[in-house]
């Protein structure tokens, strides 16, 4: 069985130290993107190693190479350095190559130290991990305006090959917490679901048409900063933080007299499924098309 491993590109920027096989001190070239070790004729020659074994060589390709280097044979080596001994497979390649040392072994040797990895976050903040989460404020309140009359929206028919995935999603947002079933009560208000397609094919977003909903819906209005005026702010700022702010909608909890209000108007966040009414206990982007 041929195995294929990849060499590193040797350049003049590799890193060179000095270590001894049997004895024999060796010039080295450190690369800590190689998964094997090789050295060449003249210095397995002056090191004196042990008998070459041949075959079941694997095929060696320079990193964005396409032509393998020509394997002679292998052989068990130790190498030592100040502090420390190990063994391991060399390879013998034909050429001026000298001998070229991988991370595993120069790892092994303590040649390589990784002094600056990047932890994980869900493993060190489980419980900032598992689900959507919610605001800590105050719910939201919707300012309804009860003069407009409430529109109940038919459903859409939706394509059998998606009925499933809709109905994984459903499932999906009520074990969060995002939605529930409507049962018992009016729903003057109605509004489509809308199927989002997604770069994996496996997976959809669920949206909902709430046109006819926002126009009952009265605007609040908020003075927004200029450009100019977050530039300023950001005078002087160390450290700045980028936000993912994809399911914030989802994270601000609706108040429970604008998820359902009785008597003249009810919920405005209803919406239609083939497989039952649902309302949103979070807030919806709305759409202002």
């Amino acid at each position: 069985m041929i195995r294929r491993e990849h060499v590193s590109v040797v350049s003049s920027k590799t890193p060179r130290l000095n270590i001894c096989i049997d004895d024999k001190h060796c010039n080295f070239l450190l690369d800590t993107g190689a998964t094997v070790y090789f050295l060449d004729q003249k210095t397995y020659d002056k090191i004196v190693a042990p008998k070459m074994k041949k075959g079941n060589n694997p095929n060696l390709l320079p990193y964005g190479g396409s032509d393998p280097l020509k394997v002679m044979g292998q052989c068990q080596l130790c190498v030592e350095t100040k502090n420390t001994i190990d063994c391991d497979t060399f390879y013998l390649v034909q050429g001026n190559h000298r001998v070229l040392l991988g991370y595993p072994l120069a790892s092994k040797l303590g040649l390589v130290k990784i002094i600056n990895q990047i932890t994980d976050p869900k493993g060190k903040y489980p419980k900032l991990f598992e689900s959507i989460g919610k605001y800590k404020g105050k719910p939201i309140k919707l300012h309804i305006d009860e003069n407009v009359k409430p529109v109940a929206q038919r459903h859409r028919t939706t394509p059998f090959y998606l009925r499933d995935k809709i109905e994984k999603e459903l499932i999906k947002l009520q074990e969060q917490d995002l939605i529930e079933k409507v049962e018992g009560t009016p729903t003057p208000w109605l509004s489509p679901i809308v199927t989002l397609h997604k770069k994996n094919p496996e997976e959809i977003r669920l949206c909902v048409d709430t046109r006819q909903a926002n126009k009952a819906i009265s605007r609040e209005r908020h003075l927004l900063p200029t450009i100019d005026e977050l530039i300023y702010d950001l005078t002087g700022a160390m450290l700045v933080t980028k936000l993912n702010l994809r399911s914030r909608y989802h994270q601000l909890e609706l108040y429970p007299s604008s998820r359902y209000i009785r008597h003249s108007v009810h919920m405005l966040v209803y919406f239609v499924t083939n497989a039952s009414i649902l309302e949103y206990h979070q807030l919806q982007k709305f759409s202002k098309k």
